[in-house]
Parts: structure tokens; sequence; C-alpha cells
């Protein structure tokens, strides 16, 4: 699961412009920012609850992290369906999420996930996303 944060939304200008310049340079084909970096442990997971769906308190953990909208692309990863994030989502948007096809897989068998909601097994309005994109599996490690 992947999704803007806070710390990369205070992060975009000043990146924007750097990345920006070298781009015109012709020195960087591509940059972006992510709260764990690729091949990297990631531990952050969430708990989650899809809205509309009966629950019994079952385990659906997710791991998760925040990126910049280019992140896919420097990763050359595939879009398989939807869309990736856009410069203009930040925190005063809706939540969006951009799932890969392993979860899709996993929590959606034989459904379409794009427009699915999910959030803490609460579901606090907080913590709601919305699913706007699907990747392509991206492997991390050995």
């Amino acid at each position: 699961m992947t999704r803007s944060g806070p710390l990369l939304t205070r992060l975009r200008a000043p990146t924007a412009q750097s990345t920006g310049r070298a781009a015109s340079s012709g020195t960087l084909m591509s940059a972006a920012l992510a709260d764990v970096l690729p091949l990297s442990f990631n531990g952050n997971t969430d708990w989650i609850r899809f809205v509309g769906r009966d629950y019994n308190g079952e385990h659906n953990e997710v791991n998760q992290r925040a990126v910049s909208p280019h992140y896919f692309a420097t990763l050359q990863a595939r879009l398989l369906r939807g869309r990736t994030f856009t410069d203009a989502e930040d925190l005063g948007k809706p939540k969006v999420v951009v799932i890969n096809q392993a979860l899709a897989k996993k929590f959606f068998p034989g459904e379409d996930p794009i427009g699915q909601r999910f959030g803490a097994t609460d579901l606090d309005p907080k913590t709601i996303k919305e699913i706007v994109g699907i990747v392509d599996d991206i492997r991390e490690g050995p």
C-alpha cells in the first residue's frame, strides 16, 4: 500500500525545484521521495478494514509507505489499472492510495479494487483512503 504523507508534503516544493533544475540540465531522468527506501526493511504496517464489508475482527495487515507523485515512474513500476499520484494531491485532499497486484489479488479476488475504500480497524473517518491505482509487484529484496 502506498500513500502521500505529511513529511513528503512539506518536502515536495523544495524537492520539485531541485529535481526540476537537474532534469532541465539533462543529468536526471526521474526523482522521487519515500519515507522508507526501496530495498530496505519496511516495518511500517497498518491494520486495515474495508468499508462496506462485514468485519469480525480479522487481522488484515499491509505494508505501507508514503511516497511522492513520481515514485512509481522513478522505479519504472508498471501501472496496471487506474492512476498514480498527482502533484496536486496533498494533505488537504481526500486520501488516496496505490496498491500492488499482490494486495489486489489477496483482498479483491474477482473484483475491481479501483474506487474501493478502507481505513483503520475502527473505520475512523480520518483514516479512510480510496484505491486509485494498481501497480505491478515490485521486488525489493533478495
